[in-house]
């Protein structure tokens, strides 16, 4: 990719996961009624001719949580600079608001890998069930990141049509898309995703086991009861082990099975006191 569309340009600020820890920190102290200078002065730095400048200021727009910026943050989403592109679909990601929505559907278009995957994020954030169909399209893409993020934004929108879809990639290539489109069936209520989600208790990659034994906790029935069980026996990673066992109460609860009472072990009888020998 050439020019400012470019991922190694040096003009870049701060890559996608520092904007979105930067938005979430300034976001609960920042509401919709914004003070009109704060907005007015990031829209204005928004025009800058200096890419760097428009990047800090998609973030700043975000950071306000405030539809008034909507405006503003659509226009960067046209930017020539692909940092700049994704700093503002990241941003919109933080506004609720229906121009939000539409304007990160468009994104989905773009170009630039970074900045269709902020835009799935975003429209599975806004659950935004009208642009599942698109969402949808994508788990057919050559990219399986962006497999697996069209997968787990169809969960997060709750887009119960796009459960065909998610079942076709039951059986895809990457174990990460299958995990994830086991896991939004789960979320959606369905019970598909079990057997791969119950194959994937025995991944080599510890965040595939933990989000495996979640989708199974939500939607398993008696078999994937004795997988989780199986797999804890062995489980050496906390984070893994922990969803297992809270997967495990979870089919437990809704299978009614109950924990069979401990046996106590039987009382053990005080041996005789010794004879004592009479005195000669």
């Amino acid at each position: 990719m050439a020019g400012g569309d470019s991922l190694e340009s040096p003009v870049t600020i701060r890559p996608l996961l520092a904007a979105a820890f930067l938005l979430v920190s300034l976001a609960p102290r920042l509401r919709a009624d914004t003070p009109p200078d704060i907005l007015k002065t990031a829209v204005s730095a928004s025009k800058s001719s200096d890419a760097a400048v428009r990047n800090q200021a998609a973030q700043d727009l975000g950071a306000t949580r405030d539809p008034k910026a909507v405006p503003a943050l659509a226009a960067l989403l046209k930017d020539e600079n692909a940092y700049v592109r994704q700093s503002a679909a990241t941003a919109l990601l933080f506004i609720p608001d229906s121009a939000a929505t539409e304007a990160l559907g468009r994104a989905l278009d773009d170009k630039t890998a970074s900045v269709r995957h902020a835009a799935i994020r975003g429209l599975g954030k806004h659950r935004a069930t009208g642009a599942a169909p698109r969402v949808a399209a994508l788990l057919t893409a050559p990219d399986p990141a962006e497999r697996k993020l069209a997968a787990a934004a169809l969960g997060d929108m709750g887009a119960k049509d796009s459960v065909p879809a998610l079942q076709s990639v039951l059986a895809d290539a990457d174990e990460g898309v299958r995990v994830q489109a086991a896991s939004s069936l789960a979320k959606l209520g369905d019970k598909s995703g079990a057997a791969a989600a119950a194959a994937a208790l025995k991944s080599r990659d510890a965040s595939a086991r933990a989000q495996a034994a979640a989708a199974l906790g939500l939607a398993g029935d008696a078999a994937s009861l004795a997988a989780v069980e199986a797999a804890l026996k062995g489980e050496k990673d906390a984070n893994a082990k922990g969803m297992m066992e809270f997967a495990r109460a979870q089919l437990k609860a809704r299978l009614g099975v109950k924990d069979k009472p401990a046996t106590k072990a039987p009382a053990k009888t005080p041996a005789p006191a010794p004879t004592k020998r009479p005195k000669k």
